[in-house]
This record gives C-alpha cells, structure tokens and sequence, in this order.
C-alpha cells in the first residue's frame, strides 16, 4: 500500500544520506591520503562534517603531484558509480533508468536505493571535479594547472576567483530556484553555495592583503616554481638561421 511504500522511500533515503553518503566522502577522502603518501607527501588526518570531507595533506614537492592528489578524490567515485549501476540493473530487469522508484513491481525499495546511490557517486563526481571553482577539488586542479603552466601565485588567484565567484552565483541562484519548485533538497545546495563564496571572499581578502602565499593553496608556490626546471629559451642563432632558411626557399 502507499503507507508502506512510503515507509521504503523514507528508509531509503535514511541509508542514502546517511552511511551511503558517509562512506563515499569518506572513501573519497582516504583517497587523496592515498595519493599524497604515493606521491611523496603527508596526510595526517581527515576531517567530517556536514558539508563534505577535509583531507590534511602536505610535503608535496611540484605542482604537478598536488595535481594528482586533488583528481584521486573524484575519481574514487567512478568504480562506485558502475557498481550500483551494475546492482540496479540487477534488480530491475537489465535497464538502468530513473524509473527505480518504490513501489514500482519491478524494483522496489532495492532498486531505489541503488539507483540514487549511483546519481549520488555521479553528483559528487561532477561536483567535485568538473567545477573549476575554489575550494572544491576542481578549483585545485585549475589552481595547480595555473602554476604549472608559471603563472605566479597572484596570478593564479586572482585567474581562480574570477572563475569561482560566477560559478557561485550561479549555484545560489540555481538553489533558490530549485527552492521555490518545491524541492526541499535544494537548501543544501544554497548551504553549500554560500559556504563556497565564503571560502572565495576569504582568498580575495587574502590577494588584496598581498598575503596570497600564506593561504594553503599557494603556499608552496614559490617553493615549486625554485624547484622546477627552467623554461626552454629557444636560441636566437637558430631562429635566424631559420628565418634566412625560410627567405632563401
């Protein structure tokens, strides 16, 4: 009956937003300590709260292996995206579809659970990794890209803000939006909209004081850039050798 339906759905969610998402911020995290110690560095200690995971790394020597560490908490998430992919086919006749609802005779309160286990593993893939915007793990790769390619420690943060604050605004605009159709989940969204510009105000703060090497992003920036090898400087001889190459044809 819809009582009983209606009880699977909310225990559903109970386990989804619960030790589901727990878990996979928790698997998420480990894997960046993972990458950091296989890459040389430290990871002393991860921090839970409700808005996501906090891994505490350090002694990364260049750029390139900070780089590595921010994508290896992603990309813990694709296995787990096939694997309740793979379950939800299992229990609802071979398809794979957003038809995993209680109720339905063909899945029920397993292939609901599944199915949005899935989504959860996809959203906090996308979330983290495709959005270029500080302080998500997106926002570090564009940050270390940024140093890689020898732009400055200013010059990268100021590249990382202007791109973060209109994927801020965005996200806050989107949640209200969400709010006013009547779907309560996108208070989360607005939540952690507004903590992002927080973080992003903070680096600003942190560029207009001229103390940008302070902040935790860049904090080694200047010791990468000493460490890195020197920018190939192409031979003015050769150039012209080239050039009277070129006019002589």
């Amino acid at each position: 009956g819809a009582g009983k339906d209606g009880g699977s759905g909310f225990g559903a969610e109970l386990l989804l937003y619960g030790p589901i998402l727990f878990c996979a911020v928790l698997v998420h995290e480990l894997c960046h300590c993972w990458a950091a110690r296989k890459c040389g560095g430290s990871a002393e200690q991860i921090l839970l709260w409700p808005l996501g995971g906090l891994a505490f790394i350090g002694n990364l020597d260049s750029a390139s292996k900070d780089l590595k560490v921010a994508v290896a908490g992603p990309l813990s998430h694709i296995p787990q995206i096939f694997l309740f992919m793979i379950l939800t086919a299992i229990v609802n006749s071979g398809k794979v579809t957003a038809d995993s609802v209680p109720g339905k005779p063909s899945n029920g309160f397993w292939g609901f659970l599944f199915y949005h286990a899935m989504m959860i593993h996809v959203s906090l893939f996308a979330f983290n990794l495709l959005l270029p915007c500080y302080p998500l793990d997106g926002g570090r790769v564009l940050a270390d890209a940024l140093l890689m390619a020898r732009f400055s420690a200013e010059k990268a943060a100021k590249i990382v803000v202007a791109i973060s604050v209109p994927i801020g605004v965005v996200l806050i605009v989107s949640g209200f939006l969400l709010l006013a159709e009547g779907n309560g989940a996108a208070v989360l969204t607005i939540v952690v909209a507004l903590w992002l510009c927080w973080q992003i105000k903070a680096l600003w703060v942190m560029i207009s004081s001229d103390t940008v090497s302070q902040h935790p992003l860049f904090a080694n920036a200047k010791e990468w850039e000493a460490a890195a090898p020197p920018a190939p400087v192409q031979d003015p001889a050769a150039h012209s050798g080239a050039d009277a190459a070129v006019a002589a044809v």
